[in-house]
């Protein structure tokens, strides 16, 4: 049997989930494909997952297609997400957050992009939380290659 388009195994094993978004929802959705890990190495698992996603694509492309929002049939807790609207940042606001604000930012989009499984998250979340208690959290203005070397 042959396998669905959008079921993608990766060199580690991992089965993962990828569907195109549709061009004309690009704009609204804020990406051109979802990706999301099915976090197993059984090929019968992440078919089964992937089907739950695929649905869950199609009803979110026809609901913003048709502007029809009603989403009950959805379970609670969603597998795909929405992109948040993210504020554009001016070069100057840039460099005044804090390196925990880019620290959150970083790990949020990984997150939401489905870069990264949970285990993935607690383990660079461990390590950026070091990193923050060896440089500590100032604005990234304030960090200079000089400061680095002291």
């Amino acid at each position: 049997m042959a396998l669905p388009s959008y079921l993608k195994r990766t060199s580690f094993g991992t089965w993962h989930f990828r569907i195109k978004v549709p061009k004309h929802l690009v704009s609204v959705l804020g990406q051109t494909e979802i990706r999301r890990s099915l976090e197993t190495t059984c090929e019968l698992t992440a078919t089964r997952r992937a089907l739950i996603l695929a649905e869950e694509a199609k009803q979110l492309f026809l609901s913003k297609t048709t502007g029809c929002d009603n989403d009950e049939w959805l379970p609670k807790r969603r597998i795909i997400k929405e992109k948040p609207e993210l504020p554009e940042k001016t070069v100057e606001e840039t460099t005044s957050i804090s390196l925990s604000e880019l620290i959150e930012m970083f790990t949020r989009k990984k997150v939401d992009d489905g870069a990264w499984t949970d285990l993935e998250f607690q383990g660079n979340l461990k390590m950026y939380q070091d990193l923050l208690g060896l440089l500590g959290d100032r604005p990234l203005s304030q960090y200079t290659a000089r400061g680095m070397v002291k």
